[in-house]
């Protein structure tokens, strides 16, 4: 198991404790909580900060990725020519065409690293201020409206819930003026 899924599956356990606790609390504690249900990955794709960031990581990931699609065509033609020529080559020859295309298979998988090495700090960089943006919003939004709880809902592992839990259009919005008015 990744850690990934473990910090997941300790969240879900989380989550469901916190509401387990606060619905055996009573119908008077029940009264009083108020739930929201948020898509966050939904905010991040359609709110005006969210398509500014990919934008701009798709035009900074542009040219590296290009380099990357062209080594990568190098190599398949590399491997066909090979494969090809195989039967007329002599086994010396064979060889050193081998040991080339793993040479160059080693290369490209260094610069494949490198590459994601790249796009990992280029998403932090550009991808974390608007997450911190987005979470003060939500924030603000969530006193405003007194929730008692917002939950994620890709993350919480919601099977169904009552659309009119979800804040997620709200929250589009409210990110899109708050945004515009900075």
């Amino acid at each position: 198991t990744s850690c990934k899924e473990i910090k997941t599956m300790t969240k879900k356990v989380i989550i469901f404790a916190i509401l387990a606790l606060m619905l055996s609390a009573g119908s008077v504690m029940a009264q009083d909580v108020k739930i929201a249900l948020l898509d966050t990955q939904r905010v991040m794709r359609e709110c005006q900060p969210g398509i500014k960031a990919k934008s701009d990581l798709e035009t900074a990931l542009g040219g590296i990725q290009d380099q990357l699609k062209q080594k990568e065509d190098e190599l398949r033609t590399m491997t066909e020519n090979l494969e090809k020529q195989a039967m007329v080559l002599s086994d010396e020859a064979r060889s050193q065409k081998e040991t080339e295309l793993k040479q160059k298979i080693r290369e490209y998988q260094e610069f494949r690293a490198e590459v994601e090495r790249k796009i990992q700090t280029e998403q932090q960089r550009l991808l974390q201020p608007v997450l911190e943006f987005m979470t003060k919003v939500a924030e603000r939004y969530s006193e405003e409206q007194n929730f008692t709880i917002v939950l994620e809902l890709t993350e919480a592992g919601v099977l169904y819930h009552d659309a009119g839990l979800e804040i997620t259009d709200e929250l589009i919005i409210e990110i899109d003026k708050a945004w515009a008015a900075q």
